[in-house]
């Protein structure tokens, strides 16, 4: 399965990239918006894992995050882009911080699939995306 984590956090960017890979995924990364969407515009990403809260590394402000990222996937869904049904895993520590405490179920509005509280461990992480690899996707649907 080729994974998608759009994440600003380079180390835990790399730690979630480790796991799958080890559990067979194809996994590529990304904290840059518009890569993202050029990455999921291809068809061959099966499911997207993403950080709603994506700070700049430059300016420290907040950008385009993942609840950006999943209204644009759906949106192509509407308009009957086959990879707008990609499955989606929200990721978030706003939570836990003076962020937005809205912003998990702001995403399963949007359409998530599933929902991670960060921090989480790699048996969630884990538990969640074998869960996920059972929803169909545009990639695997021929």
């Amino acid at each position: 399965m080729q994974v998608l984590i759009f994440e600003d956090d380079l180390a835990l960017r790399a730690q979630l990239t480790t796991l799958l890979s080890c559990e067979g995924h194809d996994v590529v990364g990304t904290a840059d918006f518009e890569d993202a969407k050029d990455l999921i515009s291809q068809g061959d990403i099966d499911l997207l894992i993403a950080d709603l809260h994506i700070i700049g590394s430059h300016t420290g402000r907040a950008m385009r995050g993942g609840i950006q990222l999943i209204r644009w996937l759906r949106s192509r869904k509407k308009a009957g882009e086959r990879f707008g049904q990609i499955p989606v895993l929200a990721i978030s520590g706003a939570n836990l911080r003076a962020g937005n405490p809205y912003a998990l179920p702001a995403a399963k509005l949007l359409g998530a699939n599933e929902l991670l509280e960060k921090p989480f461990s790699n048996e969630q992480i884990a538990f969640a995306v074998s869960r996920l690899a059972e929803v169909p996707s545009a990639a695997s649907v021929s």
